[in-house]
């Protein structure tokens, strides 16, 4: 009985110390836990590595499904390698949080701030170049390689800084900027706050204005105005982000003017080309690792494209995909990323060929997979018209950049092929095989076409017939190795074959190869006529860069031309030599070979005096001891030809 009467007496003593306990915490809870300033203030500062001091008052509330704390003047020093005298200083501070966004935190995850607010707020966040940064806690991960994005900065759900000023130095990125925040008003006269950004975001000057304000139907997102300038380049941006979603979603209409894409795809991680100045618009969305646009209009050059495009950060490498729409693609406009912008000061005047060195590097940035469909493509010359219904696939892949499934026409012809260009080593390797079906040359090439005649007083002239027509059958397989299109050019090994088929070639043209004068005056009284091709193909043998024709012949009614000689790519010149054999008697002819010589940016053309002085001076001999007899040595028997293409 007695063991029963004490344990009735401790009875109530047990029942209250839970009750005494629950008092302790809402009392504390009540009070805001200030007793735990001291205790705070030494965590952190063993946190960061640096002193933490907390002053003008503390509150702490932590019964709540975000625990929130406000403090009258905080102040966090950063430590002493990072050289600035704090990492954080704010007064009138209040921040929420979520329990899990804690857990996550000191399990190495990004923090999560649901809300921020402060009187004023100054930071100053310093990466050094072996890639520690201030503002991680001290030994809690391991640094990233200094060429990597730096470890995350706190996610903001929402912040109202009246006044507040952060600057960011990032040196391997180099990027330094500093940011100014203001409170203005927002739509509807809802509160927001403008962020003024300055500086340099991998190493190009940045200058943005961004307006956040809160969206009136959805408390998880911010509404986003964005205005300014990032290098040379125009930037706009009206939309709303949600940046405590679990995917961190953002949408809303862009534009970007600017000279060049590849200047904002370096400091975006992406490898555009170098294009004339553009001018895109469209509508960017993005959800999580994942962003996409849809581009309405994209004005490149004179190019006039559209699309949508998918990027993706992935674990080896970005990647973009998507389509590529429009009504025509100059090819002028890609000129800079195949070689051809601007001549290189030590590039040769005499030289034609693309000197410019491809950007290797950026091939090894970034995965690609796009469908090309264009409904033209413009060469931009005046020799050239363009193709039309240009579809392609382009890939690339580890450094390897191809160009699949290419097929482009004009008329009943049709252009395709694939090229390949492997950047994984130095100097890139390049390949090509392409093919020719059916395309009129009349109609592809503007050089074989005739001035237009002058109309008749009482009429419309009939347009002359083009010098030669046909239709032109080729097969290219070459490839080379270099880091410019004359390097590949000058190096280039394989094999070309052309061919007209059911052609035609200019009378005139035919005689004035020969050097027949009298047939050549005839043709021009009576007027000039198209003369049926029996055969016209060219092949040639290319090795190392010198392009050698293992056949070259047009051959019709009247004359059969054979062409021998080399091109050599390695220093552009030209040696070639043009045979006529006539199949008809001429009276008048200085028949003899043409030659071209110079090189491909100043081509000579002239006759040959081998065969040409002593016929001359034959004539001249005769005439002086038999003025009629003069005429003997020009004459030309002429002697029917073999057909050439068997």
């Amino acid at each position: 009985m007695a063991e029963v009467g004490r344990r009735a007496r401790w009875l109530p003593w047990a029942a209250a110390v839970p009750l005494l306990l629950i008092a302790a915490l809402l009392l504390a809870e009540w009070s805001g836990w200030r007793f735990l300033r001291a205790s705070v203030e030494q965590r952190l500062s063993d946190a960061v590595g640096a002193p933490v001091r907390i002053d003008e008052g503390f509150e702490l509330h932590l019964l709540r499904a975000q625990p929130r704390v406000a403090i009258g003047r905080l102040q966090v020093d950063s430590r002493r390698e990072f050289g600035v005298p704090h990492l954080l200083l704010a007064t009138a501070l209040e921040i929420s949080t979520g329990w899990g966004d804690l857990w996550r935190w000191r399990g190495g995850e990004q923090l999560v701030l649901r809300e921020v607010s402060a009187r004023t707020l100054g930071a100053q966040l310093v990466r050094l170049e072996d890639g520690q940064a201030n503002w991680r806690p001290a030994g809690a991960a391991p640094a990233p390689p200094p060429d990597e994005a730096p470890p995350p900065l706190p996610r903001v759900g929402r912040m109202a800084v009246p006044d507040g000023l952060i600057e960011l130095d990032d040196r391997p990125l180099r990027t330094k900027l500093r940011i100014a925040l203001s409170a203005v008003d927002g739509a509807a006269g809802t509160p927001a706050f403008r962020a003024q950004v300055t500086g340099h975001y991998r190493a190009m000057p940045l200058r943005l204005g961004a307006v956040f304000s809160p969206a009136p139907h959805d408390a998880q997102q911010v509404l986003l105005r964005l205005d300014g300038e990032a290098g040379r380049s125009r930037l706009r941006f009206d939309g709303a982000l949600a940046p405590l979603a679990a995917a961190r979603t953002l949408q809303g209409e862009v534009r970007v003017e600017g000279p060049s894409l590849a200047a904002i795809g370096v400091p975006l991680g992406l490898t555009l080309p170098t294009t004339p100045p553009f001018d895109i618009a469209g509508r960017l969305s993005r959800e999580g690792q994942r962003w996409r646009f849809d581009a309405r209009r994209a004005v490149i050059g004179s190019s006039q494209l559209a699309g949508e495009f998918v990027f993706e950060r992935r674990a080896q490498r970005p990647h973009l995909g998507g389509t590529l729409r429009g009504k025509r693609l100059a090819f002028a406009d890609l000129g800079p990323a195949v070689g051809t912008g601007a001549r290189p000061p030590q590039a040769p005047r005499e030289r034609v060929l693309p000197a410019r060195r491809f950007d290797i590097p950026r091939l090894r940035a970034m995965d690609a997979d796009v469908a090309v469909d264009v409904d033209q493509l413009d060469f931009g010359s005046a020799a050239l018209a363009p193709l039309g219904e240009v579809k392609a696939r382009v890939r690339l892949a580890d450094g390897v950049l191809w160009i699949q499934d290419l097929r482009a026409g004009l008329g009943k012809g049709l252009l395709s092929g694939r090229t390949r260009l492997d950047g994984r080593g130095d100097p890139a390797l390049w390949s090509a095989d392409l093919a020719v079906q059916g395309i009129a040359i009349e109609d592809w090439v503007r050089g074989v076409r005739r001035a237009p005649r002058r109309a008749p007083a009482n009429g419309v002239a009939a347009p002359p017939p083009p010098y030669v027509t046909g239709e032109l059958v080729a097969a290219i397989n070459v490839s080379g190795r270099g880091r410019s299109t004359a390097e590949l050019l000058a190096s280039m090994d394989g094999k070309a074959r052309l061919q007209l088929r059911n052609g035609t070639l200019s009378h005139l043209v035919t005689e004035l190869a020969g050097v027949d004068i009298a047939e050549s005056l005839g043709v021009a009284v009576k007027g000039d006529e198209p003369l049926p091709l029996r055969c016209a193909r060219v092949d040639l043998q290319i090795r190392d860069g010198i392009a050698t024709p293992t056949v070259a012949m047009l051959d019709n009614r009247d004359s059969s031309v054979r062409v021998d000689g080399r091109i050599d790519l390695r220093d552009e010149s030209l040696a070639l030599r043009a045979t006529v054999r006539p199949k008809d008697v001429s009276l008048l002819s200085l028949r003899s070979p043409l030659v071209v010589s110079g090189h491909l940016a100043q081509p000579r053309v002239g006759v040959e005096g081998g065969r040409l002085v002593p016929r001359v001076l034959a004539a001249l001999a005769l005439g002086f001891i038999a003025p009629p007899a003069a005429v003997l040595p020009l004459v030309d028997p002429g002697a029917p030809a073999p057909a050439p293409c068997g």
